[in-house]
Formats: structure tokens, sequence, C-alpha cells
């Protein structure tokens, strides 16, 4: 696997945006003066963005502490083909791209779920990353090691086994306990065949009887049919006795419509008009007097109550003047003076009374005139309204006895017409003809056929009786037979199906003996297989690696057992385990381990953290040189160390050096001041 650029911003320790220079060299060791300068954090962010690795921290935690945003970028190579991881972050909001050889998958579990199936993060860590004093499959106690290297191959089945377990429940609770109910279903089931009806006659006697019966039938058709020629006989006798007694009832009926009309003619005849209401009108109108009524002058009336009026007004005129005289108030200019001179005033209103008395009397007189008047015209009015009346009364009496007239003239005519037409010879004749027709019909007694018709019914309902019943018993044995016939069918079934399901039971029993073993397979011989597997294996590479790569052999041993995997090296006679291994010989192991998971998949990536931090010296050296003998292994080896011995080896050995604080201060300078430390770099 090759890293061919790692770049991002704000990620844990790394402040701001950064790029982590590789020139294409294998071997890359990354040092900084200071701890905590992002390092670490450098490492982190590939094995983030490849195998969501983080340390144990929370995505929010991996974000630099002074921002709110976080983005990663890698490209590299890997067994020939071509990947880019990006990743961002913003306030809690994430998002994550990859692409593989040119065709992008977006979202973070879809990317996920896609890197896993070329690294899966349970292999892939403990392949390529060793990190300073952390524990691995050397270095932990035997009892640990079975799990870790089940947690490592993925070789946990907890939950197929749950799996299965639900299955072998499910499997027993449905379909074999289903089974078994049916089994006891079709195993309780009876079969009993019907025995057959026995009928009293033979079908020979029914075929005669049959014959007998159609014979029945001809003869019954036959004398109802004579019983029918009389019945239609005795019809048709009743129906001219019934048109004769018509004929007769019309020919009364005839001649009193000629009675009637004749007296009816009579009557029209003799008739006279009645003008008596006329001469009564008349009389009536003659009467009736209008009077002559004098004109009322209606002028001498409106004279009278205007000068009842202007009196009326004088007097009240003189009565105020009066009441001026007894204010001292002179009733000509207004002043005040004092007289008692009243009395001229007071005869002047006398005189206008009295005057008022002769006018008032005139008009009530002239009043009275007026209302006889009036009277005596209503009166005038109301008799020309009589008048009017009987005259048009009279002219309607008139209209109505000439319309009575003219109808009983055309009545005359009419019954006149109507008795002429009355001819009795048409019905005589009819009737003559209906009682010789009458007396040409012969009614023959029937009774005798009628009581034989009866006899053969009988006897053909006894006959037919007979065949009915041996029918019935014939196709109730047809049923019975079928019905055996089926319960032998259904007796076949019930054991074919006996057997099937005996069989069902028999493989649903082997089907839940097969999960029982599988999941005791799962449990621990197929873990246990694989183990055993990997364990050689991984046995056979550490001592491939640490001959390559160490003065001598350390002739590794790895047992497993059922419970534990003891790890084991030395050369002499006595071997020790390799969790008491110390120094050189711990991280030898460690190497070997994490080259020997590397090998099965061909990751060739190599990342260690501080590996030799609690070495001396010359340990950290012959660890340095360890990793240069295997460089040719990988594709690219990251490195961490603060010793300056083996940095300076690195570098006389073409290592690429990336020194973390320039990486974090090129990327936090402008483009001013890019360009002043380029002149400055140029100065020195």
């Amino acid at each position: 696997m090759k890293i061919t650029k790692l770049a991002g911003s704000n990620f844990r320790t790394l402040k701001g945006k950064f790029e982590i220079p590789l020139n294409g060299e294998t071997i890359n060791l990354f040092y900084a003066e200071n701890n905590g300068a992002g390092k670490t954090s450098a490492l982190y962010a590939f094995l983030f963005l490849v195998a969501d690795y983080s340390s144990g921290k929370t995505k929010d935690e991996c974000v630099n502490w002074d921002s709110e945003t976080m983005n990663l970028i890698t490209e590299f190579e890997h067994e020939g083909n071509t990947f880019k991881i990006e990743y961002d972050y913003n306030k809690g909001k994430q998002n994550k791209t990859l692409t593989i050889n040119n065709e992008e998958y977006s979202g973070i579990s879809t990317c996920n779920k896609k890197l896993k199936e070329y690294f899966d993060p349970s292999l892939f860590i403990p392949s390529v990353f060793i990190e300073q004093n952390a524990k691995n499959f050397t270095s932990i106690k035997p009892s640990d090691r079975r799990d870790n290297l089940k947690k490592i191959f993925n070789l946990d089945y907890t939950q197929e086994i749950k799996e299965i377990e639900k299955e072998e429940k499910e499997l027993q609770d449905k379909e074999i306990s289903t089974v078994e109910k049916n089994l006891i279903i079709e195993k309780s089931k009876t079969f009993e065949l019907k025995q057959l009806m026995t009928s009293p006659n033979t079908e020979e006697e029914c075929e005669e009887f049959k014959k007998n019966i159609e014979v029945l039938t001809n003869e019954i058709a036959r004398l109802s049919n004579q019983v029918q020629d009389v019945e239609i006989q005795k019809q048709k006798k009743s129906n001219i006795e019934k048109r004769i007694k018509e004929e007769k009832q019309s020919l009364l009926n005839l001649k009193d419509k000629k009675q009637s009309l004749e007296s009816k003619i009579l009557e029209l005849e003799n008739f006279t008009i009645d003008n008596s209401l006329i001469i009564e009108y008349e009389e009536k109108i003659n009467s009736i007097k209008l009077e002559r009524v004098k004109q009322f002058n209606e002028e001498s009336l409106t004279t009278s109550k205007q000068t009842l009026a202007n009196n009326n007004a004088e007097i009240k005129t003189l009565k105020k003047q009066l009441q001026d005289c007894k204010d001292g108030i002179c009733p000509t200019c207004g002043k005040d003076f004092s007289s008692h001179d009243t009395e001229s005033i007071n005869k002047e209103i006398e005189v206008i009374q009295n005057l008022n008395i002769e006018v008032q009397k005139t008009i009530d007189e002239l009043e009275e005139e007026k209302k006889a008047f009036e009277n005596a015209v209503k009166l005038n009015e109301s008799k020309k309204r009589d008048k009017e009346l009987f005259q048009s009364k009279i002219e309607s009496e008139q209209k109505r006895l000439d319309r009575e007239k003219e109808i009983n003239e055309r009545d005359l005519l009419s019954c006149k017409e109507e008795l002429k037409s009355i001819n009795f010879s048409t019905i005589e004749e009819t009737i003559k003809t209906l009682e010789k027709e009458l007396s040409s019909i012969v009614v023959q007694d029937v009774s005798e056929c009628e009581s034989q018709i009866e006899k053969n019914k009988t006897t053909k309902q006894s006959l037919m009786a007979i065949c009915e019943n041996f029918e019935s018993i014939k196709n109730k044995n047809e049923l019975i037979e079928q019905d055996n016939k089926k319960m032998i069918e259904d007796e076949k079934i019930c054991k074919q199906n006996i057997i099937n399901l005996e069989k069902s039971l028999d493989e649903l029993t082997i089907k839940k003996q097969q999960l029982n073993k599988m999941k005791s397979f799962l449990k621990k011989e197929f873990p246990s297989y694989v183990i055993s597997s990997m364990v050689e294996q991984i046995e056979i590479s550490m001592n491939e690696f640490i001959s390559k790569v160490y003065y001598k052999d350390l002739d590794v041993e790895i047992i497993a057992n059922d419970d534990t995997i003891d790890v084991m090296y030395g050369t002499g006679v006595r071997k020790v385990d390799a969790i008491n291994a110390s120094g050189a010989e711990e991280s030898l192991l460690a190497l070997s381990y994490c080259y020997s998971l590397n090998k099965l998949k061909n990751f060739n990536l190599l990342l260690m953290d501080e590996v030799d931090s609690s070495f001396t010296q010359d340990a950290s050296m012959e660890l340095a040189n360890m990793i240069q003998k295997i460089k040719d292994e990988y594709d690219f080896i990251g490195l961490i160390s603060h010793v300056d011995v083996v940095k300076d080896y690195y570098e006389m050995n073409g290592a690429n050096m990336v020194n973390i604080d320039e990486v974090k201060k090129w990327k936090k300078l402008s483009l001013k001041n890019l360009k002043h430390y380029l002149n400055q770099l140029k100065f020195i």
C-alpha cells in the first residue's frame, strides 16, 4: 500500500491546514522538537480515513479544540487500485467521499462499508499499526490470545449462533410440532366401509313395471282426451246457452228502449216554453219609478260658512280689544291709557254673536237639504241599477229559453232517427240460429272414463313408487360404493401421509441435529480449526521475519489449546513465554507478528508510533536496523521516533524526513509571508 498524499485541517493536535510532504520514499520518519506537535495525529489521520480508527475518541473529540470544523484527505495505491478518501466535519455534520479507480461513493456508511471490503479494521489495524506501550498478540496473557485472534479473524459467531438457536426453536415449535400434531391426527383416523342396501324388487321387475307405467300413461292420456272432448262440448253448449240468454236480454232491452224513445218523443213534441220569469222581471222593471230631484245650491252653503268664519274672526279681534282695554293698553296704538269704556265693544260682540246664531241655523238647514239631496240621488241610482239588473236577467232568461228550445228540437230529431233504426228481426234470427245449434250438441256421459282414469293413476303411482324406491336404493348404493371407494383412497392417502409425515419428522429431526452440530461447530470446532491454521502460518511468518532481520533465530513456537494460546521462544533447552520478553526482543516479536498478519493480506504497509520510547539507544538502533532490512518488503513505512541517532540513521539511509513543526508552520503562512520566507531561505 503506497500512500501518495495525506493532508487536512484541524485534526486532533494538528491545528490549521497541513499537508504531509511525501516524496515517494518507502521509509517516512515523522519527528518534531516537542511532544504534542501532531506526529501521532498524522498517523491517526490515515487510519481514521481508511479504517475509521479513532483510538477510543469520538468524532467531536477528533476535532482540534480551537475549531468546529475538520477536513482530511488521502490518496494511496493498493494491489493495482487507486484510492482517494476525503472527510469533512462541520459542527456535528459529517460527510465522506471515496473514489476507487475513478468510481465515486458518497456517505459515511456507504464509504466505510466499501472500504471494509478491502481493509477490515479488525485485521487491518493489528496488521499495519504498532504503537508505544500497546499490547498485541505476543505481549498479552495466554488466556486473552484466543479472543484476540477471534476478533482479528472475525471468528466471533455469537450472532450466528443466536440465529441458529432461534432457527432451532422455530423448527421445534413450528415445523416439528406441526408435523407431530398432524401425525397424531392422521394416525387417529378410522376407515369403516358401509354395507349396501337391499331392495324387495329386482331390476327385471322394475323394467316390467316401467313398461306397465308407459301403457297406463298412454291409456290415461287417451281417456283424458275423451273427457277433454266432452268438456269442450259442455263448454261450447254452455257458451251457446249464455249467448242465447244474452241475445234475449238484448231483445228485451231493445224493446224497452223503443218504448222509452216513444215516450220521450211524445214528451218532446208536447214541450212548451215557460217565459213566466221574463214576465215577472218586466213587471218588476215597470214597478220601479225614478223621482225628480231638485238641484242643491252648494254656493249658498259655502257663503254661509265663510260668513260664520269671518264673524268668528271679528269676535276674536273684539275680545282682544276688550282685554287690552281692561289691561290699560290702547287697542289702536298699543300705548298705556286708562279707560273703562268697554260697553260699546261688548255690544258689538253681542250683535255679531246673535248674527252667528242665525248664520249657523241657515248652515244647518242647508246641510240638511244637501243630505236629503244626496240621499235622493243615491236612491235614484240604486233604482237604475235594479232596472239594469232585471233587464240583464230578462236577456239571460231569454237566451236560456232559446237554447232549451233548440236542445228540445235536436233531441226530438235524434230520438226519431234512433227509433227508426231499431230492428228486432236481426236479434230474433240470431236467437233462432243459436237455439238450432244448441239442439244439435249432444254431451256424452264420461263418469266411467273418469273412474277408469283415477284407477289407472292409482296403479301408475303404486308402480312408480316401487320403481322410485328401487332407483333410490340403487342411487344410495352407488353413493355408498363411491364413499367406500373414496374411503379406501383416503385410507391409502392417510397411510401415505403417515409415511410422509414420519419421513418429514425424521428429516426435521436430522435438520435439528445438523443445526445443533453447526452451533457446536461455530462455538468451538470452526474457530479452533481456523485459529490452528492461522497460528501455524503466523508462527512460520514470525520465524521467517526474525531470521531475516535479527542476528539469531528465536525459534518462536505457538501452541493453541482449547482455552489458551501460548507463544514461546528461545533457542535453548527451555523456552520462555513471549509475555516475559523485554526491550528489542519484545519489539521484534511484536513486529514479526504484525509482519505475519500483513503478509496474509499483502497490505505492505507499516505504521509505528514511538515503539522505541522506552528503549535504550542501542536497542533503538537495533530496531532501526531491522526496519531497514525489511524495507523492500513494504510499499510504505511510517515511523515516529525521538532518538536522535535513529533519526540520523534513517536520514543517512535516504528516508523521507517529515518535520511536523515545519509542516504546520508552512501551512500557516500567508501568501505575503510565504514570499518573505522564501527570500529568507535564499538569503541564508
